[in-house]
């Protein structure tokens, strides 16, 4: 009986051994495929045979990082940006500690206006990287991290991240970096038209909504504010009344999305609170504003 077990032992070891030995020469195999994508990189047209090798290389040995990174790379060229958010995904899933993924990932996410992801991806190489650390000091700086323009939509993914437990002044400190994140957006896409949500903020409200959902337990507060709008006696108390009917519009709003009245307060500041001072079209954009904040 014990010459038979170790018969088996011995079997089921080669077995390993021959499945390890032909894992490693398919991978050399994708290797090479590998540098014949590299050497296309100065030639014209040849986004299409890249691909088609990085592909190949990619389903020869699928636990290759440096080959999921190479096609992101030739993706994200391409403008096939969905894609190649997928491989760098990947490659970073198989290899944590991949500089070349992250930064490259920050940058799109940059490109693309997800600056809450951005600021991840970079905060994920900031120790050892300056650049990654300069990057994340613009994101920083008034906000920007948060700040949603007017035409854009800030998706649940990034909304996610700044609401929930993101660890970010952990890895702020870490980083060098003496600044303290709050979990606030400032949102200037959120519009009104004679006191009613314009339909282009119905998107923003989704996703606000989607991601309230999935934070089952937190709460929010909608704060309202205008510019001097109105250069009557009572401005003050209109532009109050005005901010707190914004508010309340937009909470009212995530209400009939399904969230929880009781979650959801809302707050009308009208021009008690500028960040901007002035009379011109940008100074006025700054000032009327909705900002969002979870607790």
């Amino acid at each position: 009986m014990i010459f038979l077990k170790t018969n088996i032992l011995i079997i089921l070891l080669n077995l390993i051994f021959l499945s390890q030995a032909v894992a490693t020469e398919a991978c050399e195999q994708a290797n090479d495929l590998l540098y014949q994508a590299y050497d296309l990189y100065s030639k014209q047209d040849s986004f299409s045979q890249q691909k088609q090798l990085l592909k190949r290389a990619i389903k020869i040995c699928p636990k290759a990082p440096k080959i999921h990174n190479a096609l992101a790379f030739v993706l994200e060229n391409k403008g096939e940006h969905h894609l190649a958010i997928k491989h760098y995904k990947l490659a970073l899933q198989q290899n944590p500690k991949l500089y070349e993924a992250w930064y490259d990932l920050a940058e799109l996410y940059y490109e693309q206006n997800q600056f809450i992801l951005s600021l991840e991806a970079y905060l994920n190489i900031c120790i050892t990287d300056k650049d990654a650390k300069e990057q994340i000091k613009l994101l920083l700086d008034k906000q920007r991290y948060a700040v949603v323009d007017s035409g854009k939509v800030v998706s649940k993914e990034n909304l996610l991240l700044l609401y929930g437990n993101n660890n970010f002044n952990r890895k702020l400190f870490a980083c060098g970096i003496d600044s303290q994140i709050q979990p606030a957006f400032l949102f200037y896409n959120l519009k009104f038209k004679h006191n009613v949500l314009h339909s282009t903020s119905y998107s923003q409200l989704d996703e606000i909504a989607a991601t309230l959902r999935e934070l089952y337990t937190s709460t929010i507060e909608i704060h309202a504010h205008t510019d001097a709008f109105t250069s009557s006696m009572n401005r003050d108390e209109l532009n109050l009344k005005l901010s707190q009917k914004h508010a309340e519009t937009i909470a009212n709003a995530l209400v009939e999305r399904g969230i929880s009245a009781e979650r959801i307060g809302a707050v009308g500041h009208g021009y008690r609170k500028p960040i901007a001072y002035g009379t011109s079209p940008e100074v006025v954009k700054k000032n009327t504003r909705i900002e969002i904040v979870s607790f």
